[in-house]
């Protein structure tokens, strides 16, 4: 404040802490429903993780191949067979590294070599990251 001298600045101030989970700086949020296409690359791990808050909502995920290895090509399709939204185990809760799960198919089981591209669908629900990763 201008108006308050330097001299009586002192003892003003107090120290805060603000807390938030791990990587949990920004995320992507739906009040309803929302979905958003994420150029993903190649498959990095064995397993694919999302860090959700989805308490009264979920989140799901789907996998799609790209048409080429360039950064924002288009997607070949909706979904690889067995990785659609439908095909996704719905995330919810408030989880820092939920393991993206699928009825039929398996994040192992895709190939390496593959441009990949991960659909998410919120609803009522925030994501914050994605991850590759090992169990």
């Amino acid at each position: 404040n201008a108006t308050i001298p330097l001299s009586e600045h002192r003892d003003q101030c107090r120290v805060m802490m603000a807390k938030i989970k791990r990587d949990r700086f920004a995320s992507l949020s739906a009040v309803w429903i929302g979905r958003f296409d994420v150029d993903a690359d190649r498959r990095m791990g064995d397993e694919l993780f999302v860090n959700v808050q989805a308490r009264n909502g979920s989140v799901r995920v789907a996998v799609a191949e790209k048409t080429d290895g360039y950064h924002g090509s288009l997607r070949k399709s909706d979904s690889l067979p067995g990785f659609s939204f439908d095909d996704c185990i719905p995330i919810t809760g408030d989880q820092v590294r939920a393991p993206v799960r699928f009825r039929k198919a398996a994040i192992d089981k895709l190939p390496r070599d593959l441009d990949l591209c991960l659909l998410f669908e919120l609803t009522r629900g925030e994501i914050f990251a994605y991850e590759w990763g090992n169990e």
